[in-house]
């Protein structure tokens, strides 16, 4: 018992020496071969009722210190994260997930804004898939997020399916369609992948 103990205050020791947030960063290939990978940032312009997607930054050893990368969150948590690998959880859970937390009077108000006026809301859905970026804001009008939500609910193969179900569908057909997006950009190649980020 009295090793566990001496184990345990060696940990404290360690992690107080040391940054606590740099402890949990997570590392990532920033390069594919000879080829750097991009940041992509969501540039939120609330003034100008505008998104921005800004793929010119290429990665680095430090880019994973410099946007806190620090990985996933594991179980059914709700995803805070500002950063991520995939695109999934920014295009919904993010940023409403953030506005239920206290960063400040400044920041508080906004991460609102940015809710109020990028995010669109699908009623029918529970929250974690209920509140999707608009692309619209980006230029990108192809479809609309109510667009995509009705052929998900048109599909007769999501007749018996659940409201959870159903909203993991959604979000993937969202994903789906900003792949797309970045596809018709040029911004996604082959040889072209993200970390993806708040600006």
């Amino acid at each position: 018992m009295i090793k566990i103990i001496e184990g345990i205050v060696q940990i404290g020791d360690i992690v107080r020496e040391n940054d606590p947030v740099k402890n949990i960063i997570v590392e990532l290939p920033y390069k594919k071969g000879e080829n750097a990978l991009h940041v992509l940032k969501f540039n939120f312009l609330p003034e100008e009722n505008k998104l921005e997607i800004d793929v010119n930054e290429e990665m680095d050893e430090g880019t994973v210190f410099k946007y806190l990368y620090v990985g996933k969150i594991l179980g059914n948590s709700p995803l805070w994260y500002a950063s991520s690998t995939s695109s999934d959880y920014i295009l919904t859970e993010t940023i409403y997930n953030l506005t239920k937390m206290d960063f400040g009077e400044e920041l508080n108000k906004k991460l609102k804004d940015i809710f109020e006026k990028f995010y669109v809301s699908i009623e029918e859905l529970e929250p974690k898939y209920r509140y999707v970026l608009d692309l619209s804001k980006s230029g990108y009008k192809e479809k609309s997020v109510q667009d995509l939500f009705k052929e998900i609910k048109e599909d007769k193969k999501n007749e018996n399916l659940s409201p959870n179900e159903i909203g993991k569908k959604f979000r993937k057909k969202v994903s789906k369609y900003f792949e797309g997006y970045l596809k018709k950009k040029k911004y996604r190649t082959r040889r072209n992948r993200f970390i993806y980020c708040f600006y």
